[in-house]
């Protein structure tokens, strides 16, 4: 909870014996404590939730990010046009983006520069 809390700057809206929810930039994020699941094989997947940020706030973000000491992953290689992102885990390990650009400039991006990529109408 202190990561979603404090990490993520999310407010808190309920709490119970073993689960939470938060709202994280208008997103509804439900944590659930379960002790009786593997959780090793998380770390092999690239699947992550995206956030977007300002651009002007990115250097910010990292910042606040390695105050708290969280574990920030290396970036894979991008075109400018594609935005700057941050990526890192939560203690559970899933992954998390977050993102100067939008999913619109996102899926912009695609459309002009990735020809094996299928879009669909939002």
């Amino acid at each position: 909870m202190d990561f979603y809390q404090n990490v993520l700057k999310g407010k808190i809206l309920m709490e119970g014996n073993k689960s939470a929810y938060f709202d994280i930039g208008g997103i509804w994020i439900a944590l659930n404590e379960e002790t009786d699941i593997p959780r090793n094989e998380i770390h092999l997947s690239y699947t992550h939730i995206a956030f977007s940020i300002r651009d002007e706030s990115f250097s910010e973000w990292y910042e606040h990010l390695r105050k708290h000491h969280v574990f920030i992953l290396e970036g894979r290689k991008r075109d400018p046009k594609d935005k700057k992102s941050i990526y890192f885990e939560d203690p559970d390990g899933h992954k998390i983006e977050l993102h100067t650009g939008t999913l619109e400039d996102r899926l912009q991006y695609y459309s002009e520069s990735k020809e094996h990529i299928k879009l669909y109408d939002m």
